[in-house]
């Protein structure tokens, strides 16, 4: 926050003598280039340049407004790179999202994530079902206030309370917590439910906690898909093994499962499509991919 003040009065300074003299901007640029951090290198190169460019041309260049209108948009975006929640040199994904799956219906060719949100299935509690976690590896048909998780169109469905798909996600050294916003409850990895014969299936559900940051199930490393500048993988810190959260045989529209009686590794009498687990993190596993969308909470009015 200090670093962050230095810049915005470089800033102010810079822009107020910009007509001055080529000594002054060359102290400013001097002071602004020192006060970064050794991660932001990149930003320090545009700096130096700048720099450069300030003390070894003569006064009578800086007259020019290109010439001005140059260091203005450096210094500019020195001080939106300092002032955004990305620094470089420090990824930090915390914030209020809704979580879409990058895959799309099981279809040839494989569809992907969708400007029209209405098309996409973002990930919510598959609550009003019958697939409730009941600690250490059992599930009940009862709301008992832990639904598992699943996929749904929820944008494309009029009446479905969109609140319960937003989640904040909040950083914790190397790792991340994500909450749903509308009960403060966080995804939770579970152990491998008894009767299953996939220890993928059925992995997450929501929990509450007074604690979250000191329990390794409710604790997630969120990291982009390789070569993508917007797609993540959700990986939970307790599985181990580097798997993201995938729903099992890809996206239903469903808000709780409701075919598939008994296979793909359910326990017997219940259906797991579309209910979230685990599977490889790997860029041909589309399902096990997500985009973060920013979504902003209405604010609480009390009186």
């Amino acid at each position: 926050m200090t670093q962050d003040m230095h810049v915005y009065g470089f800033m102010k300074r810079a822009t107020s003598k910009m007509n001055h003299s080529t000594h002054t901007l060359s102290i400013l640029l001097e002071q602004l280039r020192s006060s970064l951090g050794a991660g932001k290198e990149q930003l320090r190169s545009s700096l130096e340049y700048a720099y450069n460019e300030v003390t070894s041309r003569r006064q009578r260049d800086y007259v020019s407004s290109l010439t001005r209108l140059r260091l203005v948009i450096t210094l500019l975006l020195a001080l939106m790179t300092l002032g955004a929640t990305n620094a470089l040199g420090q990824d930090n994904y915390s914030g209020t999202y809704y979580i879409a799956n990058y895959k799309l219906e099981e279809v040839t060719p494989v569809q992907y994530y969708s400007p029209d949100h209405t098309k996409n299935y973002y990930l919510c509690p598959a609550d009003g079902g019958y697939v409730y976690f009941v600690s250490p590896n059992l599930f009940q048909t009862a709301d008992n206030g832990m639904p598992f998780l699943t996929t749904y169109k929820c944008q494309a469905d009029g009446t479905y309370d969109l609140s319960k798909s937003v989640w904040k996600i909040e950083k914790h050294g190397d790792y991340y917590t994500i909450m749903q916003a509308v009960t403060n409850k966080y995804i939770t990895f579970n152990n491998q439910i008894n009767g299953s014969n996939n220890n993928g299936r059925m992995r997450v559900h929501l929990e509450e906690s007074a604690s979250p940051s000191e329990n390794n199930n409710m604790l997630f490393t969120i990291s982009l898909v390789d070569e993508k500048t917007d797609v993540f993988y959700l990986k939970p810190k307790a599985d181990g093994s580097g798997r993201s959260l995938n729903p099992a045989k890809g996206n239903k529209n469903n808000r709780y499962p409701t075919d598939n009686i008994g296979g793909n590794g359910a326990p017997a009498g219940i259906s797991i499509s579309g209910i979230v687990g685990v599977y490889d993190a790997k860029t041909s596993e589309y399902g096990s991919q997500w985009v973060l969308e920013e979504a902003i909470m209405p604010p609480t009015i009390t009186i």
